[in-house]
């Protein structure tokens, strides 16, 4: 069995077949957070709604931020001009624009 607790979805054992590890989110931790992005997974139905009740807090509109390793140049153009400007789609909107 994979160490689930410091997996990530971009795995390639994980991608292959998810479910176990779907299913060890869902049993062991229902919020939990990939350390290579530092992205959230909220893999229980009834937190995931309360989260989408509540956009003020739980916003997808707050943009991309890279936590992984980058060249150092790359770092450098990121931290002086960001990743640019956020195209509006479903996933990165809040209501009433989604």
């Amino acid at each position: 069995m994979p160490d689930y607790a410091n997996a990530s979805l971009f795995q390639s054992e994980i991608q292959e077949n998810p479910f176990p590890y779907y299913e060890w989110l869902m049993e062991r931790a229902p919020v939990y957070q990939m350390p290579d992005t530092g992205f959230f997974i909220v893999s229980h139905y009834d937190l995931v709604l309360r989260a989408l009740k509540q956009p003020t807090v739980f916003s997808s509109k707050l943009g991309f931020a890279a936590n992984r390793e980058m060249p150092p140049e790359a770092r450098e153009i990121y931290e002086k001009e960001g990743f640019g400007e956020q195209v509006p789609t479903l996933v990165s909107n809040d209501p009433p624009d989604h």
